[in-house]
């Protein structure tokens, strides 16, 4: 089995703060800002009712939107 295409788009804001000491950055982003259903994967399973073999399959999907905040500091 082949996974289908997916689309996903991902955003970052960055601002930078100079200082005597180094150089701060302060960072916020979205992953999959649109919420898009990606395939990352597939499950299968089997079951057994009233002596019948039953195969069921399907999708793992990756997050839907993703939001990171955070810092970096460099000096």
């Amino acid at each position: 089995m082949c996974l289908r295409s997916y689309q996903r788009v991902d955003v970052r804001w960055t601002k930078y703060f100079h200082t005597a000491a180094g150089r701060l950055s302060v960072f916020g982003e979205v992953y999959n800002l649109l919420g898009t259903k990606n395939p990352r994967g597939f499950w299968r399973d089997a079951t057994v009712k009233d002596r019948q073999v039953l195969l069921s399959t399907g999708e793992i999907h990756q997050w839907p939107r993703l939001p990171v905040a955070g810092f970096s500091w460099q000096f």
